[in-house]
């Protein structure tokens, strides 16, 4: 059974970020896991009521980007964070795939999309 939860392990939450050329402080981590295997994550920090979106993990497979996006922007509101933006320029493409892309130019993100419908351009 796949479980999309904030990843626990600081060890392999650093790992993680280096491995995306991040060294965030306080950075946040969700992973979609099948028991040990994580098939897909989120990267993100939460700083000054913005949740920053760094990376995301497979960037592919348009589903599980979608599950594990719509998880780190859940954390953020569940702490009353409701402006996001992404620091990726990798991750532009996908995000408009994703209909998440409120502002290109600013790279801020449609917080409202988390709380509709899934909908995506193939």
């Amino acid at each position: 059974m796949i479980q999309v939860l904030p990843l626990k392990d600081e060890k392999l939450k650093k790992e993680l970020f280096e491995k995306c050329g991040k060294n965030i402080q306080n950075g946040e981590c969700v992973t979609a896991a099948d028991g040990d295997e994580i098939l897909g994550y989120c990267l993100f920090s939460i700083v000054d009521n913005t949740v920053t979106i760094h990376e995301i993990m497979p960037r592919d497979d348009i589903l599980m980007a979608d599950g594990v996006l719509r998880s780190a922007l859940y954390v953020a509101s569940q702490r009353f964070v409701f402006k996001a933006f992404c620091d990726n320029d990798n991750l532009i493409d996908l995000l408009k795939r994703l209909s998440f892309i409120k502002d290109e130019k600013t790279r801020e993100l449609d917080m409202d999309k988390l709380f509709k419908s899934c909908s995506h351009s193939e």
